[in-house]
């Protein structure tokens, strides 16, 4: 089955990309209160970004929409009767900062007849780039960045009332600074409304939005009825990726000549298997990503030397599976097992985007390749993949009968 790669124009640098879990099979999203949903104006997906915008000098989070060429004409007439509202963080020390007025933004290749509606947005000001980024079933927005901040917002609330006043400028997008450092990983818990952030700075933190606080995973702690701690071992390398296994364990992966990936119970405090996992490289530059697979006891990790691996961690000797790709890996996302067993999405820094499957022998398949390298990717509501690159564009790939229902539809 081929591939179709379609291309959208964003006009900003993105480094992280999160499909709307709230989407409805339509594309439209069910809980957005802030902006109405109008004729043509859902027929596409949504996808949360980490952007940023170098002409106004901003850097922070962005919900937009894929519009076809059908719904163009009409958003933009809905555009001139009400603007797309955006939460920008005001600086009090910014009196005259701009606004992005240019909400609609089309693709600048005459050959492209897509385009891109932006329906919200959060700035974080400057010099404070998205690292990472994450988003519940419930719309809770959850990012990571540069200088070391672990911000959350809901999608969808634009009221002032939601605004969390403790923060300069009582924007709705929540900033606190929980790492000394780039935030490697932020993920949310499956089964609950908490969210984990893992730093380069090598601490973990688990962050509860419901009562406003976040809980430090310290070394050499034990668990308490208030506070979950766990012991860290002994820290050899800096954090560079984790994730979620289930509402219950959680992974951490280390950077470095000394790259592990540990296992931890997080109910109980102790680690969940007696071995950690290493990179089945000798001398490895450590993991860049990880991924779990939906259903299975698996994790497919990746990293700077090329290389994507499955591990059963029920075996965590040695992975099931090792291969090599083109360029360092910068994205991996497990997809749900079918026909061809467990399998994934990858994304390279030499612009490939493939899929990996177990039962080929690990064989890559190139979907899609890019000019520039492809920064992030995550799984679109068809199975394909939606992937930011390094030339401002949000690249679609899908097997081709789901781009010619597409197709038909417009």
């Amino acid at each position: 089955m081929e591939w179709q790669a379609r291309r959208f124009f964003l006009g900003v640098q993105a480094r992280a990309v999160k499909r709307d879990p709230r989407a409805q099979p339509g594309g439209s999203s069910a809980a957005l209160s802030s902006l109405p949903l109008e004729a043509g104006s859902g027929t596409g997906e949504s996808y949360f970004l980490g952007f940023t915008d170098a002409d106004l000098g901003q850097e922070g989070v962005a919900l937009v929409r894929l519009n076809h060429e059908d719904d163009q004409e009409q958003n933009e007439e809905d555009e001139l009767a009400s603007p797309t509202q955006l939460q920008d963080y005001q600086d009090p020390n910014q009196t005259n900062q701009k606004k992005k007025n240019n909400n609609f933004l089309l693709a600048k290749d005459p050959n492209q007849t897509q385009g891109i509606h932006w329906v919200e947005s959060w700035s974080l000001g400057k010099n404070n780039g998205v690292s990472c980024l994450d988003v519940s079933s419930k719309g809770m927005v959850w990012a990571g960045t540069c200088a070391g901040d672990v911000c959350s917002a809901r999608a969808g609330e634009t009221s002032e009332t939601n605004a969390d006043q403790r923060h300069q400028g009582g924007g709705a997008f929540c900033l606190n600074r929980e790492h000394s450092g780039v935030v490697a990983s932020v993920c949310c818990n499956p089964e609950t409304t908490e969210a984990l952030s893992a730093g380069c700075d090598g601490r973990v933190l688990v962050h509860d939005p419901e009562r406003g606080a976040s809980n430090e995973i310290k070394v050499g702690g034990r668990p308490s009825a208030r506070q979950k701690t766990h012991d860290y071992g002994n820290g050899e390398g800096h954090l560079t990726c984790a994730c979620w296994l289930s509402g219950a364990t959680f992974v951490t992966g280390t950077g470095g000549g000394g790259a592990l990936l540990r296992c931890y119970d997080y109910r109980s405090g102790n680690l969940a298997s007696s071995s950690a996992l290493r990179s089945p490289h000798a001398g490895g530059l450590g993991f860049l990503c990880c991924s779990p697979v939906p259903t299975r006891p698996h994790l497919c990790l990746a990293g700077h030397e090329g290389l994507v691996s499955l591990w059963d961690l029920r075996r965590p000797e040695e992975p099931c599976l090792t291969s090599a790709v083109d360029g360092m890996v910068w994205g991996v996302v497990g997809e749900s097992p079918g026909q061809e067993g467990v399998s994934a999405l990858l994304c390279t820094s030499s612009g490939v985007v493939a899929r990996w499957a177990c039962r080929a022998g690990g064989a890559v398949e190139e979907l899609h390749r890019e000019r520039g390298g492809v920064r992030a990717l995550d799984l679109t509501g068809a199975g394909g993949a939606a992937c930011v690159t390094q030339e401002e564009g949000l690249v679609v790939c899908e097997k081709q009968e789901v781009y010619a229902a597409v197709n038909m539809m417009i």
